[in-house]
């Protein structure tokens, strides 16, 4: 709301705005230009907390991601992005593509959560154990419009497929304070901006699990481990290759996290600003490469 004040009283020449229906302001000002911008290597993730006994079930972790339909859940909520599915970027050299990534399955979701416990009651619809607990967990994330709109659409459509997501608004004192620092939460979505690079060291390996380290999902597995030591010691790209391959294996197998989307953004600039370039851009200060060449046209 603050940047969209200051955008329309006229003190910005430049704006960056996520690409969602929140930014339709910047189309009734002809005298800037429009970009839109796709970061690769930001990710929005769903981290399971498997610290939580709940979540120690591999086979109720991939259910739930089989049950979430994110082409559905992007345009419901009026946001633009790339649907992800693993790890590693499609762009990176070390990406995988003959993995079998989880993809949106209801039938195979209903068997994989049958094995976890979970009948789907006919009758109300809802995922449920044998003595009438419902299939339900609370969802923590920082309180913001553009979480609010997908999260909401998120509980809906899980809904529909018989799972109750509880929605935990958070201020941002609270995410850093109470959440992040204490891991104390059953899922969490989080932006995470990942490095060229492939190395994954600080998302995935079992030492990374405290805070203030990013291993959120408190994932584990030696296998995995020994693989990100090796990739990130190993100089040999195509050695790298086969260590990365093995990791993203793993890691969708495994289901920590339900990987959402990379976000799309609009950066908007006033028209007389010349001398931008708006190629190879793969992260958000690449904008500045030519910075030298701008000139400002009164």
């Amino acid at each position: 709301e603050k940047l969209e004040s200051a955008f329309r009283s006229g003190v910005l020449d430049a704006a960056l705005v996520a690409n969602d229906k929140r930014s339709d302001f910047i189309e009734e000002y002809a005298s800037f230009d429009s970009h839109e911008l796709y970061l690769p290597y930001r990710q929005r993730m769903i981290f399971f907390n498997l610290r939580k006994e709940k979540f120690q079930s591999q086979d109720l972790r991939k259910g739930i991601t089989m049950l979430i339909n994110k082409e559905q859940l992007l345009k419901d909520s009026g946001i633009e992005g790339e649907i992800i599915n693993g790890p590693i970027c499609p762009i990176s050299w070390a990406y995988c593509s003959d993995i079998d990534y989880i993809k949106y399955d209801p039938e195979g979701a209903q068997k994989l959560l049958e094995e976890s416990g979970y009948t789907k009651n006919e009758t109300n619809g809802y995922f449920e154990t044998e003595d009438g607990k419902l299939l339900t967990f609370t969802l923590s994330y920082l309180e913001n419009e553009i979480n609010s709109v997908l999260l909401n659409t998120l509980a809906d459509l899980l809904a529909k497929e018989g799972i109750i997501m509880n929605l935990e608004p958070l201020a941002y004192s609270q995410l850093t304070q109470e959440i992040l620092a204490t891991r104390n939460f059953e899922t969490l979505i989080y932006e995470i901006e990942v490095t060229v690079d492939p190395d994954q060291y600080n998302l995935w390996h079992s030492l990374q699990k405290e805070y203030p380290n990013l291993n959120l999902a408190g994932y584990e597995f030696s296998r995995v481990d020994i693989l990100l030591e090796e990739g990130r010691r190993k100089t040999d790209k195509e050695e790298r290759i086969e260590e990365y391959r093995l990791f993203q294996k793993y890691i969708v197998q495994d289901a920590p996290a339900i990987f959402l989307y990379r976000p799309s953004y609009i950066y908007v600039v006033r028209n007389s600003v010349n001398g931008l370039s708006f190629k190879n851009i793969v992260r958000l200060e690449d904008i500045y490469r030519d910075v030298y060449s701008w000139s400002f046209v009164e």
